[in-house]
């Protein structure tokens, strides 16, 4: 079973400055936001697998695991978009910049051309 799965069966919510937060309320949230919500979940994991010898170990781990989990998940996702999305503009700016040196160099085959060139292709056009 996936993550996701567990969510929605365990019916998960995520502690956050603006109270309960489902999965999908999480992909609204900022990256600063994400990662405010994974350190204290990660802190609560911490304490929660600290051993005791008095007492048996708190079954709650398994939950916050994979609160902890889906979390790094959307965290991955989140910034992997970024990524996508500064690589598509650094394309599409090297694409304008060839574009326009193409154009020049178009520009300076016609300019090159004699007068009687041009006026022959105007003309043919």
């Amino acid at each position: 079973m996936n993550i996701f799965e567990q969510a929605a069966k365990q019916k998960i919510r995520f502690q956050s400055d603006r109270g309960l937060l489902t999965v999908e309320q999480l992909y609204d949230l900022s990256l600063q936001d994400l990662d405010t919500i994974a350190r204290a979940v990660n802190n609560e994991l911490k304490s929660l697998t600290e051993e005791s010898f008095i007492a048996p170990v708190a079954d709650n781990s398994t939950v916050e695991s994979v609160k902890l989990d889906i979390l790094k998940h959307i965290i991955a996702v989140k910034l992997a978009a970024i990524e996508n999305a500064k690589q598509a503009k650094d394309r599409a700016e090297k694409r304008a910049v060839l574009l326009q040196a193409l154009a020049s160099k178009e520009n300076e085959e016609v300019n090159s051309m004699s007068k009687e060139e041009i006026l022959k292709k105007l003309e043919e056009i």
